[in-house]
């Protein structure tokens, strides 16, 4: 489930920043800071590593 959000945000983000007027700058500031921080992953148990990478993709 958790995946598939982080896909979801991914596959969708880049029309959702547009459509709302942001730079690419601030899209992507917004977006670690808010939807996608590392912080959100940290302790995760090796086991969900994959999720880690799966939000750097996105």
């Amino acid at each position: 489930m958790i995946g598939e959000q982080i896909s979801s945000i991914g596959d969708n983000w880049q029309s959702v920043y547009r459509q709302a007027g942001l730079s690419k700058i601030a899209a992507r500031l917004l977006a670690q800071r808010t939807f996608l921080s590392p912080f959100a992953f940290a302790g995760l148990p090796k086991g969900h590593q994959g999720l880690v990478r799966l939000a750097e993709k996105a």
